[in-house]
């Protein structure tokens, strides 16, 4: 499922940037439990939440993180 693809993806790119999930919730204000459930595919995220994650990864927009999927 499309939920399970973007958390593969966001374990993928915390990985080359050698960023725990720990320090990635932090940076971006969100609960760790929550990005833990984004990351396992068990939460449907909002819009804005999504763009928090993929701006904390690096990425300028949203749209950058989906087309790298």
């Amino acid at each position: 499922s499309i939920l399970k693809t973007v958390g593969l993806k966001i374990i993928r790119d915390l990985h080359e940037r050698n960023q725990s999930v720990d320090a990635l919730a932090l940076e971006i204000g969100m609960a760790r439990s929550t990005l833990r459930e984004i990351i396992a595919g068990r939460s449907n995220p909002r819009l804005l939440s999504l763009e928090a994650i993929a701006q904390g990864l690096g990425y300028r927009t949203l749209a950058e993180f989906f087309s790298s999927l």
